[in-house]
């Protein structure tokens, strides 16, 4: 019997809602290199949040607890990247630790997107899931 993952979500924007796991994922549907990824994304990290999310990017690079499920503001499309929770000023706050999507599909923005290629969170996360050799459970 396979063992389960746990998704909750802990944080909703307008746009992007953020669940926590409760073991950490490597495997995604989309391959990526993560270290590679995350590499790549450090030197983009707002200088005033440099000094805490570093260290936290770069222990993600074994796998992250956190998934983002973030849809685009200027079309129809849903995309899926790997995230983190960290504390900044007594706050907990989530972020993406790559800005290569993990899951989703990319949409034409000039021809206003693709509603065929948007699905509900829970089949993401089933994905992603599935790639770590997991069965998926959304906890309220």
């Amino acid at each position: 019997m396979k063992e389960t993952l746990e998704a909750k979500l802990v944080y909703t924007t307008e746009r992007q809602r953020f669940y926590k796991l409760n073991r950490i994922v490597d495997k995604f549907p989309r391959k990526i290199d993560l270290v590679k990824e995350i590499d790549d994304t450090i030197p983009y990290i707002k200088p005033t949040h440099k000094e805490v999310l570093t260290p936290i990017f770069e222990a993600c690079k074994q796998g992250v607890d956190v998934i983002c499920v973030s849809d685009a503001h200027t079309h129809i499309e849903r995309l899926v990247f790997a995230g983190c929770e960290y504390t900044m000023n007594g706050e907990t706050k989530y972020t993406s630790v790559s800005m290569l999507h993990i899951d989703g599909k990319l949409t034409m923005s000039i021809y206003g997107g693709n509603s065929k290629d948007v699905h509900p969170d829970e089949v993401y996360l089933r994905r992603i899931a599935a790639a770590n050799g997991y069965t998926l459970q959304i906890n309220q």
